[in-house]
């Protein structure tokens, strides 16, 4: 739960949320941010993704997001790109590394 468009150096460290807390959430002027890593197996590999759902809790939340998320989307998007990739080559060079039964 946060207000991204805005950069508040007196922060030391996040908030933890229980999940009752941030459903039931809703002061005004505020977005709701949660991520969502999964894992299913596919063809003798896995397939890995993420997603992220936000929601405000005002009209006025939504529309100071819509240009913070327009600035955000495209590097958000290549650091997610890359942070996949380089769990992929971890994950293959540990599969590599694994003995196989003889």
């Amino acid at each position: 739960v946060g207000q991204p468009w805005k950069l508040d150096p007196t922060e030391e460290e996040p908030r933890r949320w229980t999940r009752e807390e941030f459903m039931a959430f809703d002061e005004p002027h505020f977005m709701k941010i949660a991520a969502n890593y999964h894992y299913e197996p596919i063809d003798g590999g896995t397939r890995f993704t993420t997603e992220t759902r936000v929601s405000g809790t005002s009209p006025s939340a939504n529309w100071r997001f819509r240009p913070y998320w327009w600035d955000i989307r495209i590097p958000s998007g290549l650091i997610r790109h890359s942070m996949l990739a380089g769990l992929r080559r971890r994950l293959n060079r540990a599969a590599a590394s694994v003995p196989t039964p003889a």
